[in-house]
């Protein structure tokens, strides 16, 4: 399994996942899953104490120097939802796995990425406990 930020090419992600929250840097579109207004203070972090976790550094206070700091990965994450991969939050095993909207570049960093519009489709669609399911597939 890839870990945060290995570039590796010949990463093969796939798996039945769960989603713990919706999350974007706009509003809510309307879904009716949990939905995390990213901020200045929101962060997925990878410290030991918040390993693999959407948290507001207003709220839990600490330098958070290895997680990702959300708002600056506009468009990417405009809309995403936070699968749950690694919801046992064990350092070391993977974190921050996301479904989000396409960037630049014609690949993530080991998330899942669809257009800003089919991710506001794909919200508006979703419920409490849906399911993704990701099956590599080779190019």
């Amino acid at each position: 399994m890839q870990k945060r930020n290995d570039n590796s090419s010949d990463f093969k992600f796939a798996g039945d996942f769960g989603v713990s929250t919706a999350f974007g840097i706009k509003e809510n579109p309307g879904t009716v899953m949990p939905y995390v207004d990213v901020t200045e203070n929101t962060y997925c972090c990878s410290d030991e104490h918040y390993y693999n976790q959407i948290i507001d550094i207003s709220e839990h206070p600490h330098d958070c120097s290895n997680g990702e700091k959300m708002i600056t990965y506009s468009p990417q994450y405009n809309y995403g939802m936070f699968l749950d991969y690694n919801k046992e939050c064990v350092v070391g095993n993977g974190s921050a796995i996301f479904f989000h909207c396409f960037g630049a570049k014609p690949y993530t960093q080991g998330c899942v990425a669809v257009s800003e519009q089919d991710m506001i489709t794909i919200l508006k669609a979703v419920e409490p406990g849906v399911r993704v399911v990701i099956d590599h597939m080779p190019l």
